[in-house]
């Protein structure tokens, strides 16, 4: 593996979590670690397009103790629609 002069005193570490709730395990882990940070994709595995966060999103950012990275995952000419234009879209087929 390459190091990077930058990275030089960053630790990072990546986990892999299963669990039947996975918002309320990642809080946990994020609590029991003392995370400084989570990343998360802003569409996780759903990549519904009508809302700019998933629901895992969504419950870090209203109940998260943590800093958060949000990776916006969608291309750039695939953004989000506003849902007024998307009814109107869906009545014109």
């Amino acid at each position: 593996m390459k190091s990077h002069t930058y990275l030089k005193g960053i630790s990072v570490e990546t986990r892999l979590v299963s669990a039947e709730n996975t918002a309320v395990e990642l809080h946990r882990l994020t609590d029991q670690e003392h995370i400084d940070m989570v990343a998360l994709s802003a569409h996780g595995c759903s990549g519904n397009q009508q809302w700019p966060y998933g629901n895992l999103v969504n419950n870090f950012i209203m109940y998260g103790k943590t800093p958060l990275l949000i990776v916006q995952d969608l291309p750039g000419k695939q953004e989000p629609k506003p849902p007024e234009m998307k009814s109107r879209d869906l009545g014109e087929r």
